[in-house]
């Protein structure tokens, strides 16, 4: 779906800056100190151009192919003339704002007058007293810095992996144990993710490679999430990326602290609880609810009588609010929130209870079966004893997958498992990535830049027999051995 929808998630960007929000219609939404209700945006196809006006979105064409400042900058006016610029920058001074006549009383009453940006910034070149005299770098910089300041042009892309990770790595990239969006993808790859894949994931970074994983998967095969605590860390990349019921069904959740038992043999009913007696449980609270909701619908008629003179009167139980429209709300079309009962709340608490045990029985059962196809650790805690502990679901040769910050806690992994013999093709690799900027005569690196992405441990499992001969000691091989004949000269 290529059109801007109603209740999903989107994508805004104003220059580099990323941020994923929930469209609602009539909320208002703050991105980079803009204020702006939505609603203008719905039905729109992604990656358009808004503007920001009276707090509100018109949509404008596209900025990269309408931008006068940009034209100014590059000379490109539709002649042969070249741009008023200097080939250096030695005969500029630092004048200490002096170089500009347009105070900011003036740029405040043009924003407040209702100027667009674009002519904001056209005033503010020209009342520039060395702007001709730039280099014509140096003036594309100028306005980029002005266009960030005072342009409202805001930009709408539908949410993908690529976006989601480079919004967390500018922003908050400890949330997602400093990945790039290379490494992110040599995970999955690595991990030989594809449609009706069975794999274990074991992450602490918002979600994010469960998303991809839930991607990659595309409704077809199973997931299974191993976390810490009694429920899941919290998903908020898998939200915004605005996955149908197939896909969520795909992931299950498990309680890292019951992969003991299920190993020892344990059932799930001893260890985490009975689902059919929840089940009935459930079932039972909603006949009590059905029960009370005849008795309050009697109640309510032969009280309507004595109630007219008192239309806030409360019929029925104590722990209910009747909700009455006043003035307010029928305006706004809104309802007044009430109070839910105490056999509301606990058939909401059964229901969620019910639901986590049903993704917990599936995922127990797939665990059980011990054929998984892949495994992927990327958390913030020591890798060793967890991927030790979850090969024994893994089916023979196949590919597990661990990212680690640091290498340290890797070659402690590595020296484990070739210890053990339980995996081969052990690799440990970091890649190096720079960005590199590509225009004419300004192709260079850039300065800032990622100085990793994070360590990565690949191998492949394999089976071991118990069968096996036993090692003969060193000792018991020195001993057996005979002596070498001494020659003779």
């Amino acid at each position: 779906m290529d059109v801007i929808a109603e209740n999903v998630s989107v994508v805004l960007q104003r220059g580099k800056v990323l941020k994923a929000i929930k469209l609602e219609r009539g909320k208002k939404i703050v991105f980079e100190k803009l204020h702006f209700k939505p609603d203008n945006a719905i039905g729109q196809s992604y990656n358009s151009w808004f503007q920001v006006s009276s707090n509100q979105l018109e949509k404008v064409e596209d900025v990269i192919t309408r931008g006068k400042p940009e034209q100014a900058a590059s000379g490109d006016n539709g002649s042969a003339e070249k741009p008023n610029s200097a080939q250096d920058n030695r005969l500029l001074e630092d004048t200490h704002g002096k170089s500009q006549s347009l105070k900011r009383e003036e740029i405040v009453g043009m924003k407040s007058s209702g100027a667009k940006g674009e002519e904001i910034i056209e005033e503010i070149v020209k009342n520039s007293a060395t702007f001709s005299s730039k280099t014509i770098y140096s003036q594309k910089k100028y306005l980029q810095k002005k266009k960030l300041k005072h342009s409202t042009n805001i930009r709408i892309l539908k949410p993908s992996a690529r976006l989601i990770c480079k919004m967390y790595e500018s922003r908050e990239p400890a949330k997602i144990c400093h990945m790039r969006i290379d490494t992110v993808s040599q995970i999955i790859n690595l991990a030989n993710i594809h449609s009706g894949s069975k794999a274990i994931v074991i992450e602490t970074c918002s979600g994010l490679i469960l998303s991809l994983v839930m991607q990659r998967l595309a409704g077809k095969g199973c997931v299974v999430n191993l976390h810490t605590g009694e429920t899941p860390t919290n998903f908020h990349a898998i939200t915004h990326m605005n996955y149908d019921d197939s896909y969520w069904a795909t992931l299950n959740s498990l309680p890292l602290n019951k992969v003991g038992p299920l190993l020892a043999g344990k059932d799930f009913k001893d260890v985490i609880g009975d689902i059919d007696q929840l089940e009935k449980e459930k079932t039972a609270s909603y006949s009590i609810k059905e029960t009370e909701k005849d008795g309050k619908m009697s109640s309510s008629i032969e009280g309507s009588k004595t109630s007219d003179e008192d239309p806030n009167k409360m019929n029925g139980s104590e722990d209910t609010v009747v909700i009455l429209p006043d003035n307010d709300t029928e305006s706004t079309g809104k309802q007044q929130k009430r109070e839910l009962t105490e056999i509301e709340k606990c058939q909401i608490r059964l229901e969620r209870k019910y639901k986590r045990l049903k993704h917990q029985l599936s995922a127990w059962n797939a665990l059980k079966t011990k054929s998984m196809d892949a495994a992927i650790l990327a958390c913030k805690f020591h890798p060793t004893p967890v991927l030790l502990t979850i090969l024994e679901f893994l089916a023979p040769s196949r590919p597990f997958v661990v990212h680690c910050e640091n290498r340290e806690p890797l070659m402690e992994l590595f020296v484990q498992l070739s210890v053990s013999s339980k995996a081969v093709n052990l690799k440990i690799t970091d890649t190096f990535m720079r960005h590199f900027q590509v225009l004419p005569e300004q192709t260079h690196p850039h300065v800032m830049m990622s100085s990793t992405g994070g360590y990565l441990l690949t191998g492949t499992t394999v089976k071991t027999s118990n069968s096996k001969k036993q090692s003969i000691p060193l000792t018991e091989k020195t001993d057996s051995v005979p002596a070498k004949k001494a020659k003779i000269t």
